[in-house]
């Protein structure tokens, strides 16, 4: 059973990843969303592209409509998952970036989920909430998606169970 909670939270955690990291797969019913210390986050919006940002690559396309603009692909690297069981990370994906700050963020959340299981998307980047507050889309729709995901897992794993 254990074997089975680990995997589907995996592939959950693997999906939100990959629709964070990705572009355009922004849900506008995920903002706005009160983070820390955004008093006021505003609604997803569509980051145009300046002048400025021609100059220093003048091959940079318009992001889709939610989606920041990546100068350096930290923040996008630095997104990742972690499983918690009974109060600790057990596993997870530390990304490439911001691995010490995304898994002290993990350690802080495990100590919320004493008993069971839980996943964490976080990323791993100081200034996430920053973006995110700004109407940028960094985390906010996998988010929505892994909610809206969770009870369709565990009614799985209950029908699962009761067919054994």
């Amino acid at each position: 059973m254990e074997k089975e909670i680990l995997t589907r939270l995996h592939v959950l955690g693997l999906q939100c990843v990959q629709m964070a990291r990705g572009y355009g797969n922004n849900d506008p019913s995920a903002f706005p969303i009160k983070y820390g210390s955004s008093p006021n986050p505003k609604p997803l919006r569509q980051r145009l592209i300046s002048a400025r940002d021609r100059e220093k690559n003048p091959a940079v396309k318009p992001p889709k409509f939610g989606d920041f603009l990546d100068q350096t692909s930290n923040l996008r690297q630095s997104i990742s998952y972690f499983i918690i069981k009974d109060g600790k990370v057990i596993d997870g994906d530390l990304g490439d970036k911001g691995v010490t700050v995304a898994h002290n963020i993990a350690q802080q959340r495990a100590r919320n989920v004493q008993k069971g299981y839980g996943l964490v998307v976080v990323a791993g980047q100081d200034y996430a909430e920053y973006v995110e507050a700004n109407g940028y889309d960094v985390i906010s729709s996998a988010e929505q998606f892994a909610k809206k995901q969770m009870p369709q897992l565990l009614a799985a794993m209950k029908k699962r169970i009761k067919s054994i």
